[in-house]
């Protein structure tokens, strides 16, 4: 049963700095953060002595136990000495920081497939309806600069084709509101798992570079193109990207990559810049230089 401290770093704040490192637990097989020291307050009152040989230096503090129910105190967990990182504790850490990139991965793969946000918007780009929209219809025309072919062509390198600039590749411009016979607008009902490609898209309201309100799925109109050519606007927040999930084999292969990075707190959700020390990866670098010269 041993704790085994695995990197340390500095949490620079508005006025105070708080010293944080991770270490490995063996028998809860977690990767735990802990400050041990900060400029908040004066240093801990562990009285542990000398340390034992193979310690680190660091030590995880006394902590005083309480009952959830009660809230009363029910004993104090001693203060522990944290023990030198071996290749074997850094081992199981690294199989527990891929389980939490996978994790991470895996979460964050679906959110962008299901949610796509605006900074995820790109030109070309296939959504699908996650429900039925209401388009105003309108009189259009073919585009008198593309002929309605939504590009402008080179007229000295016909293989030089861009995105007409008039109307932004759609190939139409709007003329008027198209009504019914009664004199009333007419709508088009656009159904769900309509598939389109990203044409353009705006966002609506008063932004401030501080302000609450920013672009969102709410507020952010998006111009999408069928394969057939129909082109419609609909919410972002009434979009998802035209994808399947990625395979959970390829995320726990990008997951498995990223863990031999060996950067700890990755997986903590604890802030860290950079790392002052990472003393796992210097077991592993100097039993590497031994290796190499034992031959």
């Amino acid at each position: 049963m041993s704790k085994y401290v695995l990197c340390d770093w500095e949490i620079n704040g508005y006025d105070d700095s708080d010293f944080m490192l991770m270490y490995y637990d063996d028998v809860s097989g977690k990767l735990e953060s802990h400050m041990h020291g900060t400029t908040r307050f004066g240093s801990c009152t562990c009285k542990l002595g000398e340390a034992p040989k193979g310690c680190s230096g660091y030590h995880v503090c006394a902590k005083t136990k309480y009952d959830p129910d009660t809230h009363q105190v029910v004993g104090e967990e001693p203060a522990e000495w944290l023990l030198s990182p071996t290749l074997e504790a850094i081992e199981a850490a690294r199989k527990v920081l891929s389980d939490r990139a996978f994790q991470a991965l895996t979460a964050g793969d679906k959110l962008m497939r299901d949610q796509p946000d605006v900074g995820d918007l790109r030109k070309g780009m296939t959504l699908r309806l996650t429900a039925s929209i209401r388009n105003q219809v309108s009189v259009t025309e073919p585009c008198r600069k593309c002929n309605g072919t939504g590009k402008w062509e080179n007229p000295r390198n016909s293989a030089d084709k861009r995105e007409c600039f008039a109307c932004r590749g759609s190939g139409t411009h709007k003329v008027g509101k198209a009504k019914t016979e009664e004199g009333k607008l007419k709508y088009d009902i656009i159904p769900t798992d309509t598939v389109g490609e990203v044409l353009d898209w705006g966002s609506f309201g008063t932004f401030y570079r501080n302000g609450y309100n920013q672009p969102n799925r709410d507020n952010t109109s998006v111009q999408l193109r069928t394969s057939e050519g129909k082109v419609f606007r609909a919410t972002l927040a009434k979009c998802r990207m035209d994808r399947d999930y990625a395979s959970p084999e390829s995320l726990r292969k990008r997951a498995d990559d990223l863990s031999y990075n060996y950067h700890w707190p990755g997986g903590s959700g604890v802030k860290c810049a950079w790392l002052t020390r990472n003393f796992a990866l210097e077991v592993l670098e100097s039993h590497k230089k031994g290796a190499a010269n034992a031959y």
